[in-house]
């Protein structure tokens, strides 16, 4: 029995490479000082003799954008994302809502303040992902008047505004709204 436990131990040590190699006998790490490995040098010209230069290899693109990259990204999708919103929000401007409040009629729009819009970057979960939080402002208008055209052509009144939050994505590429 215990000539096959040594025999079982002496073929695991022997298949992990720690007897015959010595892959235990690593020295101390602080006893080691890291030296910067040049690279190779690549001939210009061909080793056959010929003369014809040899192009150098290409560097390889890093699709790893800077933190600067990504936050000047977010700036651009935060102004197309309040612009997008400034044009879809309902009622606006152009088309707006009107009901009867006691004897008057009050026609009402909300309109998106995008000169005021603020940006908040954060790392997400996984590297090279962020979080990103869009902040504006919905200001909301009421016109009024004593009949429903009255209150469409009457000038209007700021009486409210909501902070809207917007979280968006970056997936390592893009924004994702």
């Amino acid at each position: 029995m215990r000539n096959f436990l040594f025999l079982i131990l002496l073929i695991f040590a022997l298949v992990t490479g720690c007897v015959s190699s010595g892959a235990n006998d690593a020295p101390a790490l602080d006893s080691v000082a890291a030296k910067p490995v040049p690279a190779p040098e690549t001939p210009k010209t061909a080793p056959n003799g010929k003369g014809k230069k040899i192009k150098a290899p290409k560097a390889a693109k890093t699709s790893a954008k800077t933190e600067v990259e990504i936050r000047a990204a977010l700036e651009v999708a935060a102004h197309k994302l309040t612009a997008q919103a400034a044009r879809t929000v309902m009622p606006h401007k152009s088309s707006k809502e009107v009901k009867m409040e006691g004897k008057e009629y009050v026609a009402a729009y909300i309109e998106v303040d995008i000169a005021n819009v603020t940006m908040e970057m954060r790392h997400g979960t996984n590297v090279g992902h962020y979080v990103g939080a869009i902040q504006y402002q919905e200001n909301i208008y009421e016109c009024r008047g004593p009949n429903k055209n009255a209150a469409l052509s009457a000038p209007c009144k700021q009486v409210g505004k909501r902070n809207i939050t917007e979280l968006i994505n970056f997936d390592g590429n893009v924004w994702q709204f």
